[in-house]
């Protein structure tokens, strides 16, 4: 799957944007859009009656948190689209991206928020949230 951007579907008139490689039938791009550019969606060898679904929007972020008694931290993310998202942590911002461990990978329903208690969070002296698109 990839982006273009243009004023018509002319190829010659069409300027990359991003692309993506299906992975199990499922693709997702980001990128900034700008106030009245088109943008177009290519996709390549589809060939299945299965209907495609889209999903647009943002990324959802931490909403809020709560420290809870017996030290779990509650957390819950703002309403984003209905695709798949990963809340991840770490407890150091200075490492690499490896160190980011995944605690959750769901699905949002339409118009949802992604919820999460941490039980493991009164182990450590300080956890360090982040939701990434994508399992």
């Amino acid at each position: 799957m990839a982006v273009y951007e243009g004023i018509d579907c002319d190829p010659r008139n069409l300027h990359y944007v991003t692309c993506c490689p299906a992975n199990n039938r499922q693709c997702q791009v980001q990128f900034f859009a700008t106030l009245g550019h088109r943008y177009w969606l290519v996709l390549e060898g589809v060939r299945s009656i299965i209907p495609l679904k889209i999903a647009y929007g943002f990324d959802p972020r931490v909403e809020s948190i709560h420290l809870m008694p017996g030290r779990a931290v509650a957390l819950t993310s703002s309403i984003a689209p209905a695709v798949i998202y990963t809340l991840q942590a770490t407890t150091n911002l200075q490492t690499n991206l490896q160190s980011w461990s995944n605690l959750l990978t769901t699905r949002l329903t339409t118009n949802s928020a992604l919820s999460f208690l941490d039980t493991n969070a009164p182990n450590l002296n300080w956890r360090f949230y982040r939701i990434v698109p994508g399992p």
